[in-house]
């Protein structure tokens, strides 16, 4: 019998835990994944409300094919059709680019020099702008169901 992964609280809970318990790469991730999955979600919600004979097959392909957008590619498609401000739309690039540095910063290994790692108040700032985004798109598709 095959053992299944998954998380078993809110994913702000787990990254907060995650963060807690001096995981950073992991607290980081999470929230990345859940911005990633709340942007699909929205995107997914722009056609609710589309008239059509298919609809079962249609939100099928369009599931799927919103699993292969990047979180910046969904990003950028919600602002295109207006579901994002260029503000948030800001703020989602900047995370992600934030995080990615700071990822590959904490394996930065400069040849015969110690690297200190990073700044602690950088960390912090985006994994608690992480959150902030997590909930600001949340809301944005508790907006466009209700």
């Amino acid at each position: 019998m095959s053992e299944f992964i998954h998380l078993k609280k809110w994913p702000a809970d787990h990254a907060q835990e995650a963060y807690d318990a001096g995981y950073y790469i992991e607290a980081l991730q999470t929230l990345h994944g859940w911005i990633e999955v709340k942007l699909r979600e929205l995107l997914q919600l722009q056609r609710v409300g589309t008239p059509s004979e298919n609809k079962d097959t249609e939100w099928e392909r369009v599931w799927n094919m919103t699993n292969e957008l990047s979180l910046n590619q969904l990003a950028k498609a919600l602002f295109i059709i207006g579901a994002l401000s260029e503000d948030i739309l800001n703020q989602i690039l900047s995370f992600n680019r934030v995080r990615n540095n700071m990822t590959h910063k904490l394996f930065h290994d400069p040849y015969e020099k110690q690297h200190p790692g990073i700044p602690r108040e950088d960390y912090d700032k985006a994994f608690h702008d992480g959150i902030t985004l997590g909930y600001i798109i949340e809301n944005l598709s508790v907006e466009k169901i209700g």
